[in-house]
């Protein structure tokens, strides 16, 4: 079990048997999982190739080590990219932020968040974000006052000296 820790409570993070199972997927970047499909792609057809003119029989095995683990390989790319995808959640930058009732500054203010604390993002509309709490509470806060968390980090700048 997890915890996360926002400035007024403690929140359990529970993981989902996926998780469990696919555990290296939280210490991986996208770009692995991809590069370890093409190297293990590239094993099998050499060895495919070398099974061709010699028919040894640890080369059959190991052309099943190979593609059983360019199926996880690949399952893993699939996971990962899907819950990087479909990731929702966000974090609050500012220090304190009233959650509205609306889009607009004079709604009324249902409650306040302060910095650190996840939520879900459901959607975003003229400069505004819906997020809602884990215990459903939901409410408009200004798009700036919180980052996704699957958003990509901006690429940093190459210079050619």
């Amino acid at each position: 079990m997890r915890y996360l820790y926002s400035s007024k409570k403690r929140v359990l993070i529970t993981q989902g048997s996926i998780e469990t199972v696919f555990f290296w997927l939280r210490s991986f970047s996208l770009g692995e999982p991809f590069e370890g499909i093409a190297v293990l792609n590239l094993l099998f057809w050499s060895f495919l190739l070398i099974r061709l003119f010699n028919r040894a029989e640890w080369l059959f095995y190991l052309l099943l080590l190979t593609i059983s683990l360019w199926v996880a390989a690949g399952l893993s790319f699939g996971l990962k990219y899907y819950r990087i995808t479909s990731d929702d959640r966000a974090v609050v930058l500012q220090k304190e932020v009233h959650i509205l009732a609306g889009r607009d500054t004079a709604d009324t203010v249902l409650f306040k968040l302060y910095e650190g604390t996840m939520v879900n993002h459901e959607r975003s509309e003229d400069g505004w974000s819906l997020i809602r709490l884990s215990d459903k509470n939901r409410g408009w806060v200004t798009a700036w006052a919180i980052v996704r968390i699957s958003d990509p980090a901006p690429m940093p700048e190459l210079r050619i000296r």
